[in-house]
């Protein structure tokens, strides 16, 4: 077999094309925007399927919703008081690198693929869902870069997913699956469940109708991004004038 020999610039070149065109997926513990020679990538395969959190050991129904959801809302707390600004609508995703508690949401998300779900009250996964989904949005960011294209952008809706409680979840399935009552999204033919679907159970029956002051969707009427406990059953309503924004 003939050696193609690559100049050392050139390498680090065609590394960093490789992560700026979202080819290569970084699988080390250590992450960064910046191509390293001292980190492990994985070349992203057409296989969509594999979970941005996959890693946990397959125990079903093990993991308790409310534990989970007050462990994550601890963590995710911390975090977002590392990486939001004083009024919680920017979000400076260089400040995840070697982010002592991003690596500590990472590792937790993962038992989120174990969670009990069944005989859960919709107060219950409202909130957990909406932990999940603010924060599910930061790490494919992270991940993948902030959205340029349609196609980059649908990437991120549909075809992204956490494994959540046995299931995959796609941030469009979380938002118009089960906070909206498993409703149309602009621009959807059908429902994100059909009647089959094993999730469809687990829907906010007739939505949350203040879910978009809850979530972190990247338009200029985003709410402030926040946690939220199964005991607070109230979404703040008070808007604010300034878009949010990531950088």
């Amino acid at each position: 077999m003939k050696e193609n020999k690559v100049k050392h610039a050139d390498a680090m070149k065609m590394g960093q094309e490789f992560i700026d065109k979202h080819f290569a997926l970084q699988t080390s513990r250590e992450h960064g925007p910046a191509f390293s020679v001292d980190r492990y990538y994985q070349l992203i395969e057409e296989d969509h399927t594999i979970p941005l959190n996959h890693g946990a050991k397959h125990r079903p129904n093990t993991v308790q919703i409310h534990h989970f959801n007050e462990t994550l809302r601890e963590v995710v707390q911390k975090l977002y008081d590392e990486i939001l600004s004083e009024d919680k609508r920017l979000v400076y995703l260089d400040r995840l690198e070697d982010n002592k508690e991003y690596r500590k949401y990472l590792n937790l998300i993962k038992n989120a693929a174990n969670l009990d779900l069944g005989n859960t009250t919709s107060d219950e996964r409202l909130a957990l869902f909406l932990n999940i989904f603010n924060m599910m949005m930061v790490h494919i960011t992270y991940v993948f870069g902030i959205p340029t294209t349609i196609w980059h952008k649908k990437k991120i809706l549909y075809f992204t997913y956490y494994m959540i409680g046995g299931h995959l979840y796609s941030t469009n399935s979380i938002f118009n699956g089960i906070l909206r009552g498993n409703r149309k999204g602009m621009g959807m033919l059908w429902e994100p469940f059909g009647k089959e679907d094993r999730r469809l159970p687990l829907i906010i029956k007739d939505g949350e109708p203040l879910v978009h002051l809850a979530i972190n969707n990247y338009s200029p009427f985003t709410a402030p991004i926040r946690t939220y406990s199964i005991q607070v059953k109230s979404i703040p309503t008070k808007q604010f004038d300034q878009p949010p924004s990531l950088c």
